[in-house]
């Protein structure tokens, strides 16, 4: 069963599971989730095993291809009309599934659940690697330790897709991997609320509320002298020196 990009479908039974099985879905069987697929399943208040199937052991597999998505479990009496019939109830369970990973669907909600929901991308809009430039003359460091801004290079800006839910929350984190031993400066995110030395252990930089959102698009761009800084002074041994910040995106769910 291929559920395709941008697809909406409803298997809804008032009086048994949309998949009555025996047992498990065999190898090589199993339900292909792609990005920005809607999905809806309804068992009726006969059946409570995640909304999906009868049983929890006839278990069917689900791929998530290509972007992470939410699974949203219900218990409910309310008909579903179309995918997003439960868009205003509450789930009693709801789940980020990672990209590119094979779920059972019982892992989907708890079997409390009569209904079941699959939604949604969370994704970077832009993916692209971006160039950021420290040009810096020793006469030009300060006397005091200090933060100093960008010279040249990419736009410092992101841009997150996110249609699993109607109030996200997502966060972005960011390590610095640098490229020589002993740089004469740190890897900062400054934000208005908190300074962080970025190193490599995760740090969360951003999270959804401290985005602009259209949509369901969110994005936040920063001027050169805002954000990414490095911090040093004019006792920095000079050289050319470089080092990788890796951006990855969380899901809050």
């Amino acid at each position: 069963m291929d559920l395709s990009s941008n697809s909406q479908t409803v298997l809804a039974s008032t009086n048994n599971a949309p998949f009555s099985n025996f047992g498990s879905w065999g190898s090589g069987s199993l339900i292909k989730f792609h990005p920005n697929a809607k999905f809806l399943s309804y068992s009726g208040m006969t059946y409570s095993a995640g909304g999906l199937t009868n049983s929890l052991d006839a278990y069917v597999p689900v791929e998530f291809i290509d972007s992470g998505s939410g699974s949203n479990g219900y218990k409910t009496n309310q008909v579903s009309t179309n995918v997003d019939s439960y868009k205003n109830l509450t789930p009693i369970s709801s789940k980020y599934n990672s990209a590119n990973k094979v779920i059972s669907s019982s892992d989907l909600s708890v079997f409390d659940a009569n209904a079941l929901t699959l939604s949604g991308k969370l994704a970077f809009a832009d993916n692209n690697s971006n160039t950021y430039n420290w040009d810096y003359s020793l006469d030009k460091l300060p006397t005091q330790t200090g933060f100093l801004p960008r010279t040249s290079g990419d736009n410092l800006s992101f841009n997150v897709i996110d249609s699993i839910s109607n109030k996200a929350k997502f966060q972005i984190n960011a390590t610095y991997k640098p490229n020589q031993t002993n740089q004469p400066f740190t890897m900062w995110f400054v934000n208005q609320k908190q300074q962080n030395q970025l190193n490599q252990s995760a740090q969360t930089i951003l999270t959804s509320d401290q985005m602009d959102k259209n949509g369901d698009n969110y994005q936040k761009n920063f001027t050169n002298d805002q954000r990414l800084v490095i911090k040093t002074n004019n006792k920095a041994k000079s050289g050319q020196y470089s080092g990788v910040v890796d951006w990855t995106l969380q899901s809050g769910i």
